[in-house]
């Protein structure tokens, strides 16, 4: 989630950094990862950017609100700012959303969302196809 979400100084973030020691997994140059791990994806976009990327999520994620501690709405709210700031900018990086408060994708290559199946979105990213673009519902 996005530091104006859930917070890097959320007592829970910090606990969870430091339980699963996540400075020591983060890349050297990724400075804007300590204000929020989000920023992750702009870290890796920037530096590969000729590398694929995708995020497949529902929407909203009750597991993921859940291991926030947030609602539904808030996640939401947090995939889509996560989304247009991490991902719309970048021509490598692209997104799978599928509608309902479930939490794994994977399960069910046929799931569709916008017309399109997940193992079709998937099957255009490793195939490098220009066809390949964000799927929302």
């Amino acid at each position: 989630m996005p530091a104006s979400i859930v917070a890097p100084s959320d007592p829970n973030e910090v606990a969870r950094a430091a339980n699963w020691n996540l400075a020591a997994t983060l890349p050297a140059g990724c400075t804007a990862c300590t204000s929020g791990l989000a920023n992750i994806y702009t870290y890796y976009a920037s530096t590969l950017p000729n590398k694929r990327g995708t995020l497949p999520s529902f929407r909203p994620d009750s597991t993921i609100a859940g291991f926030y501690r947030i609602s539904q709405p808030t996640f939401t709210t947090g995939l889509n700012q996560l989304l247009a700031i991490h991902f719309d900018p970048f021509a490598s990086k692209r997104y799978f959303i599928a509608t309902g408060p479930s939490h794994v994708l994977f399960t069910n290559p046929a799931l569709s969302s916008g017309g399109v199946s997940l193992e079709a979105f998937l099957t255009l990213m490793v195939n490098d196809d220009p066809a390949w673009t964000s799927i929302t519902p």
